[in-house]
C-alpha cells in the first residue's frame, strides 16, 4: 500500500493526471488520493524527500514511465508507422535529462 501511496504522490507532483485517472490505473479509491493529496499539501516533507530520490535517479524515473506506459490504455487504433512514432516519441521524452 506503500508503494501505491507513493505512486499517487508522483503522480500527482507531475500534474497531469486527473483523479479519477489514477484511480483507474492504479486501482485505488478517490478517498486514498485525496488523502495522499492533503498529505502531501499540508506536511508532506516524507513525500517530497522518497520522490527527491526517486527523480533524481535516472533509471527509476525511466522505470516508473515505463510502467504508466504499461498501465494506461493503449492507441490499439494506430497501428504502423503512427504507433512507432507516438512510442519512439515517448522514449526520447523520457530520456530527456531533469
Amino acid at each position: 500500500m506503500l508503494a501505491k501511496r507513493v505512486a499517487i504522490a508522483y503522480l500527482l507532483l507531475e500534474n497531469k493526471y486527473t483523479y479519477r485517472e489514477i484511480s483507474k490505473t492504479l486501482k485505488i479509491s478517490l478517498g486514498t488520493i485525496a488523502k495522499v493529496h492533503a498529505t502531501f499539501a499540508l506536511k508532506g516533507e516524507g513525500y517530497r524527500n522518497i520522490i527527491g530520490n526517486l527523480v533524481t535517479n535516472k533509471n527509476i524515473k525511466n522505470l516508473l514511465s515505463e510502467f504508466l506506459d504499461l498501465v494506461t490504455p493503449t492507441k490499439r487504433t494506430l497501428t504502423g508507422e503512427k504507433y512507432l512514432k507516438l512510442k519512439y516519441e515517448s522514449k526520447n521524452k523520457r530520456e530527456e535529462p531533469l
